[in-house]
Parts: structure tokens; sequence; C-alpha cells
């Protein structure tokens, strides 16, 4: 039946198949005449016979092959109970008799530890997690950190991919390391250091520190008064999470990385504060309450950042791309910023984001020559700026300020094209200006533009 399935001609017998059936038929030989002539039930058992061969082959190398693949051992769960219940008393002794594979399961309570982890093992809390607390011993050790500062911890994890969940994490300093590796990082808490972040020269008091050219993955997690994420040289994927009362994204980025929905409310410093990266993504992040300024990116060597489909409210400035940086800003939403979008000695595309309240809709300053296209701008000052020695490209805008919809400064070279302008210019001949091709300075609104009554 099998032969009948799988008929075998020379012109079908693919690799070692077609070698044993051309050997035994004596294909490609001078005797291939004689071959032909043998009878067909004498050609099909030598062909039977090979084909045989060749399953059994096929057999032996595949179970060899899950022999090879079979674990040596079946994986472990390791309790972890802080009343002595479990097998463990400290997480500490469960990680050290771990392997790689193993789940340590931690009951609540409180833990005073300082963990190293150097192997691929999963940690999460069983139990509800804000009754799993992890604490950094208050003179505990310091780990220096690959292109980082020399920091405390709680848990370190060291070129480990470990999954690490349910946890409630507390440092004086920091809490949580991660130095190399790609670990999951998810459903954690994280509370307040003894002295919180408050600049980017405090770079020593991070909640969680990425480094080492990891692809961290922390998703899922509260960070409450804690501190920020600190990132250096890495390519984290930041997702999900909610950031209080201080609580922030900063640092530098490698060639990759993702910051998308997130909420941060109450930053004190820039919420989301890229200093380098390569074509980062942020997106759909909520960014409320701030004392300063929502996304910054910038300094040399930003590359086609994306920032896309954020929702920032009362900032000093919104989004502030900066210095060489070519970003996309596309689809944000502005609300009541004193600036919304602020572009400095940079190029980049700023399209279809709505700015509403404040007193600036969009702001080019010292040089470049960015793309201003399809936004929506409704400020109480001036709408859209260009300011000395830039030449943006401001085209098919819908731009309402109660000031001036578009003001040009001395020395800006813009190109201004079908922008619609929605409150009349401050002038006795207000059509005639709007019809007008003549160039744009500083006092005078924009030409060349339909006007909306």
């Amino acid at each position: 039946q099998l032969l009948d399935d799988f008929p075998v001609t020379p012109q079908t017998r693919p690799g070692l198949l077609g070698r044993l059936l051309d050997r035994d038929e004596g294909a490609g030989r001078p005797d291939d005449e004689a071959a032909r002539r043998r009878p067909p039930r004498q050609r099909l058992l030598v062909s039977a016979t090979a084909l045989t061969a060749v399953l059994l082959l096929v057999l032996t190398v595949g179970v060899m092959d899950l022999e090879e693949r079979a674990p040596d051992r079946n994986v472990v769960q390791l309790v972890v109970a802080a009343d002595g219940s479990g097998e463990f008393d400290t997480i500490g002794a469960a990680v050290d008799a771990a392997e790689d594979g193993d789940v340590i399961s931690v009951q609540p309570g409180a833990y005073t530890e300082a963990i190293v982890v150097r192997k691929d093992i999963t940690i999460a809390g069983d139990g509800v997690r804000e009754d799993i607390i992890l604490m950094a011993p208050e003179s505990g050790p310091v780990h220096a950190i690959t292109q980082g500062p020399v920091q405390p911890y709680a848990l370190a994890l060291m070129g480990s991919d470990a999954e690490i969940s349910g946890l409630t994490l507390r440092g004086t300093r920091s809490s949580l390391l991660v130095d190399g590796g790609d670990p999951i990082l998810r459903d954690l808490q994280l509370l307040s250091v003894a002295q919180p972040h408050v600049g980017v020269g405090r770079s020593d008091h991070n909640a969680v520190v990425i480094a080492g050219g990891s692809r961290a993955t922390l998703s899922s997690s509260l960070f409450d008064a804690a501190g920020p994420v600190g990132v250096y040289d890495s390519e984290p994927s930041i997702v999900g999470n909610i950031f209080r009362d201080g609580s922030h994204i900063w640092g530098r980025f490698g060639e990759l990385g993702v910051i998308r929905d997130n909420h941060i409310d109450g930053a004190l410093i820039q919420a989301i504060n890229i200093q380098r990266s390569g074509p980062i993504l942020i997106e759909g992040n909520v960014i409320t309450g701030l004392e300063a300024g929502g996304i910054e990116v910038g300094l040399k060597g930003n590359s086609d950042a994306r920032i896309r489909g954020n929702r920032i409210v009362g900032a000093s400035t919104g989004i502030s791309v900066r210095e060489g940086d070519r970003a996309e800003v596309s689809g944000n939403e502005l609300v009541d910023s004193a600036i919304g979008v602020r572009i400095s000695r940079s190029d980049g595309q700023v399209t279809n984001n709505h700015v509403n309240g404040g007193s600036a809709g969009i702001v080019v300053v010292s040089g470049g020559s960015p793309t201003i296209s399809d936004n929506v701008v409704d400020v109480t000052g001036r709408g859209i700026v260009a300011g000395a020695k830039t030449s943006p490209l401001i085209s098919r805008n819908q731009v309402c300020g109660s000031d001036e919809s578009i003001r040009v400064a001395d020395g800006a070279t813009p190109e201004l094209t079908a922008n619609q302008i929605c409150k009349p210019p401050r002038t006795n001949d207000a059509r005639s200006l709007a019809e007008t091709d003549k160039p744009v300075r500083i006092g005078m609104k924009p030409t060349s533009h339909r006007l909306i009554r």
C-alpha cells in the first residue's frame, strides 16, 4: 500500500532514497538496460527493501534527536514562606537551590534580602501582590551596572532570562536591577525609595535599572512614588504600566525599544525623557498631572524616534524633539500644555496632531527643516511659530490662535501652503491679507491660506 501511495521513479527519487534505489537498480551504469529487463516483481521487491531501510534510518535518527532534546530532569517547584511553612524561608536560598527552568513560589510575607539571579528561572508571588514584599537591606550590597551607576538592590538579574511576577519590591535607592539578558518582569509593585530620583543628575536613584544591552519586558506593573525606570544602552519594552507621584521613564536606549500604553501621572520632570536612542517607539501613553514636560527625545544620535498616539495633559511642553532627531510625531493629543510640540535644531515629521488650549501650538526654533502638516491647532496664543534660522514646510494645517495663527520670525524661511486659519487677522482688510502671497513676518498673519469664517 505504501508503494502504491508513493510511486518511485527515477524522476522522483530525492536525496538518500534516490541514491539507495539507484544503487540497487544500477541507475546511471552501463548495464541500465539489464536492470530495466529485470522482472517487475523483482524490481518492486528491491525498491521495497531500499525504502524500508530508509524509513528505519529516519525513525532511528528521530528517536536519537528526541533523546538528545529531552530534559535531564523535571521542572521543580520550590516553595518559599517567611513563616517557615515552606521548603525555604528566604528567596535567596531557593534561588541557590534552583536550576534553569525551575519555579520558585513565594508565599505572603516580608523578605529583607539582596538576591542575585544568574539562572533562567521563574520567581512568582503566590497570593496578593501587596502582601509579598521584598525589601533591600538598608546597608546592603551594591552592583556596578554595565555602562551605568553603582546601585544597591533588592533583586538583581545578571544575564538572566528569568520571569519575575506577583511581588512588591522596595529599596533604599533602587529595587530591581537588570544587567543583560531578556527577562520578563510583570505584575510587580514598586514602592517609594528613600531618596527618589528627581532629575537626570541623580541617576543612581532608580526604582528599576535596565542595562547591559538587555531586552527586558516590563509590563502591567505599578510604580507608586518609586522613582523612575532608568535605561542604560538597552532595548527594553515598557508596556502597560502605571507610574504615580514622581515615577517616570528616562535613559539611553539602544537601536530599538518600546514605551507603549503606560499611564504616567504626577512626574516631577519629563514623564518620558529619552537622551539617546535608535528608532524607539513611544505610543499610546497617557501623561497627566505634570510639573514639567511630557515627552522629550533629544541630543545627537536619536534617529527616527516614533512618537504616536499619546495623550498629554497640562505639560509645560507636551512633546519636545531636539538636536538632530528625525522623529515622527503623529496622531498625538496635547491638551492645555503651555507649548504643544517644540522642535529644536531638528528635522522631522509633525503630522495629524491635535493641540488644544495652552499658549502656543507648534513651535520650531534654532534651525532645522521639519514638516508641519495636517495638524489641528486651537490655542489661546500663537498657533504655529517658525523661529529664526528655521525652514519648515507648514502645510494643510487648521490653525486657530487668538493672538497669531502663524508667526514667522526674521531670518526664518518657511514654506507655507494650504493652511486654514480659523480666526480673522487683526487688520481692517482681512480678506485681502488672507489672499495675498507676500512673505509673512513677525506680527503679521499668514498669507495665501484660506480664511475660515
